[in-house]
C-alpha cells in the first residue's frame, strides 16, 4: 500500500528478489552501526554488516537477518544487496542468527586463508626438490 509517508524496499540476494515493499521505515545495521531510513533521505550507498534488517509498515515491524552487502538508496528507492536473507519473528534470534553467520563466514575465511598458505608451503617445498 503506497501512501504519502512510504517507499520502496527491494531486498536482492544472489538467487532472487527476496521482498519488494513499501514500508514507512527500514533500520539495517551498517559497518558504523544502526541506520535509519526514511521517506525522502538523501541518496547514499551504504556497507552493511551482519545483523538485523527491520522494515516497518505502520505499527508492524517485521526483522529479517542479513549477511554483509551494501544499501543503495536513490529516489524514494532503497535496494539492499545480501548474500543471505532470512525473515526472524523475534529480534532477540535475528541478532543472535546473523552473529552465528557472521562468526561461520569469519571461520570459512579464516580457514581459507590457511589452506592458501599450506598450499604455497607444499608448492615452494616442491619447488626446491625439483632443483
Amino acid at each position: 500500500m503506497k501512501d504519502d509517508k512510504t517507499f520502496t524496499v527491494n531486498i536482492c540476494t544472489p538467487d532472487s528478489l527476496f521482498l519488494s515493499e513499501d514500508v514507512h521505515a527500514l533500520v539495517c545495521t551498517s559497518l558504523n552501526g544502526q541506520v535509519g531510513i526514511l521517506k525522502n533521505h538523501m541518496p547514499a550507498v551504504i556497507a552493511l554488516d551482519y545483523g538485523v534488517l527491520t522494515l516497518r509498515h505502520g505499527e508492524i515491524r517485521t526483522n529479517y537477518v542479513t549477511s554483509d552487502g551494501f544499501l543503495e538508496i536513490f529516489d524514494n528507492v532503497a535496494n539492499v544487496y545480501v548474500n543471505h536473507c532470512r525473515q526472524e519473528n523475534d529480534a532477540g534470534l535475528a541478532r543472535a542468527e546473523a552473529e552465528r553467520l557472521r562468526r561461520r563466514d569469519r571461520l570459512s575465511v579464516t580457514e581459507h586463508r590457511h589452506n592458501e598458505i599450506h598450499l604455497a608451503r607444499i608448492l615452494a617445498e616442491g619447488r626446491k626438490l625439483k632443483h
